[in-house]
């Protein structure tokens, strides 16, 4: 069986393997569901996947080289070492994803959006990613070398060890985040925010800083001494130590006089990159049996939920749903039908608790819950009618 054939199938299985394959055609469910399954090692090279929903699925070193992914959903997937190379993922959600290791070399990136993604050790040379938005995710020991960024956000990201030579990143927001250890050598970071910033340890070679915000940055042992743009006004609200190295007639305050340096250190116990906590092998192992536990308890809802939605989804046509009430099933039907019933009340009250920022994403949430309501509706209407036939 061809790679592509094998992930389509996948793609109708759905999130537990208990869909039938009618649900491939329907739009409805799609939009809740979406693909899932396992695709390791598979060629979708240059193929047109633009807006599919790759949601809790698995597909290390996958190669979607010149693939079209635009408006694509990749949450809570697995790409560890894929390769992505000049593919098209503009437009995409990749919310919770692993992306480790995988090679985004040339690829186009515009007006991305992932919120807790770990793109650690990935390599991002030359992509262009304007009005990208990455939020509490990690990029450490990430390549972004001659990548373009520019107006686009890494709030609260680890960016420590990674390698942004020559990487345009003008008027970009690394608020909050850790850029300790980063090779910046050449790379554009005009009007750039650097608010509240851990820049410990780094290089900055020749960036251009020029009107770049410094607000409560953290610089001890940085080497901004060949940066360019830079000004004593810039650094004011800055800090280093005797190893940071600046242009000639420049300073800036010692962090040790500095409170607000404190949440870089640790001191004051309100902020730290690193930490560490002793524990026994029968802690050890008792944390691991609870992390285990809650695993195996997400899964579990997960296949019961994916169940659910495909029993009341399967027998959807046009005019609604259709139950078959056979007499001699009344009673494992009944069961089904409670917890249908059950799973669609209970994705309801999840996705109707959702707040988010993204005006986009609350729109497909109330869509989804519009989608589960009418499928609600129309159980409840089978079940009015079962009633007035006699149970027949």
């Amino acid at each position: 069986m061809k790679p592509f054939v094998k992930i389509l199938l996948a793609a109708t299985i759905g999130l537990t393997g208990q869909a039938s394959a009618a649900f491939a055609g329907n739009d409805k469910l799609a939009r809740i569901m979406g693909f899932g399954g396992v695709c390791s090692d598979c060629d979708l090279s240059k193929k047109n996947l633009s807006g599919a929903k790759l949601n809790g699925a698995s597909f290390p070193r996958t190669d979607f080289t010149g693939t079209d992914l635009s408006g694509a959903e990749l949450t809570g997937s697995n790409f560890s070492r894929a390769v992505f190379r000049r593919a098209d993922l503009s437009d995409v959600e990749v919310n919770g994803s692993n992306f480790s290791w995988a090679d985004f070399s040339g690829a186009t990136l515009d007006d991305i959006s992932g919120h807790g993604i770990n793109l650690s050790h990935a390599i991002l040379n030359g992509a262009k990613g304007p009005d990208a938005q990455f939020e509490a995710s990690n990029f450490s020991h990430a390549k972004l070398l001659g990548a373009s960024f520019q107006d686009a956000g890494f709030e609260e990201c680890n960016l420590s060890h990674s390698d942004m030579t020559g990487a345009k990143l003008n008027e970009t927001e690394f608020t909050n985040s850790n850029l300790s250890h980063t090779q910046l050598g050449a790379a554009g970071f005009r009007e750039a925010s650097f608010n509240h910033v851990d820049f410990r340890n780094a290089d900055f070679g020749s960036a251009i800083l020029k009107s770049a915000d410094f607000d409560e940055v953290y610089l001890a042992g940085a080497d901004l001494s060949h940066a360019r743009g830079l000004t004593n006004e810039q650094l004011q609200g800055a800090c280093g130590d005797d190893k940071t190295k600046l242009p000639r007639k420049m300073s800036v305050q010692a962090c040790n006089d500095t409170d607000w340096a404190d949440q870089f250190t640790g001191r004051n116990g309100s902020r730290s990159y690193s930490f560490s906590i002793d524990l026994d092998d029968e802690e050890l192992a008792e944390i691991q049996q609870e992390f285990k536990s809650a695993l195996a308890g997400g899964r579990t809802a997960m296949a019961e939920a994916g169940r659910a939605l495909a029993e009341a989804f399967e027998e959807a046509d046009r005019e609604g749903f259709h139950f078959n009430w056979d007499s001699e099933q009344d009673s494992r039907q009944s069961l089904q039908v409670k917890r249908v019933e059950r799973s669609l009340d209970r994705a309801i009250r999840l996705l109707d608790n959702l707040e988010l920022d993204s005006h986009k994403a609350q729109e497909k949430i109330d869509k989804a819950i519009a989608n589960l309501e009418q499928a609600r509706e129309l159980q409840q209407h089978a079940l009015e009618e079962k009633d007035l036939a006699g149970g027949r």
